[in-house]
This record gives C-alpha cells, structure tokens and sequence, in this order.
C-alpha cells in the first residue's frame, strides 16, 4: 500500500500525467484500502497510516478538480 501510494504521488507530481485510469486505480485501491484498515489500527501506527490516507484523499480530490 505504501509503495503504491508514493508511487502515485510521484507519477502525479511528475510530467504531466493527463488521464492515467491505471494509476487513478491503483490510488483509489490504495485509499479504500486504507479507509477500511485505519479505524482498527492501534495507536501507536495510527499517526502514519492517518497521514497516508490523508495524501491519498488529496490526490484524489486533486484528480476530480482536475478532471
């Protein structure tokens, strides 16, 4: 999850990467993904986990303005 989160990161900050539907699924994957696992994470490895979901939701949102 985390590799294929920073990767979508760095695809999208990157050239520019028009409508990529490969990447927009590995990044809305990624996002559900962390949705489901974030609420049942101990406290001590929610800090990281909240923060990927938040720049997972970013981009997403980033994607629909775009778009």
């Amino acid at each position: 999850m985390d590799l294929d989160l920073h990767g979508c990161v760095v695809h999208f900050l990157g050239e520019p990467y028009g409508e990529d539907e490969w990447q927009l699924q590995i990044l809305r994957k990624v996002a559900a993904g962390l949705d489901r696992i974030v609420p049942h994470l101990p406290p001590v490895l929610s800090d990281y986990f909240v923060s990927a979901q938040g720049l997972a939701r970013a981009l997403l949102q980033e994607w629909d303005e775009a778009g």
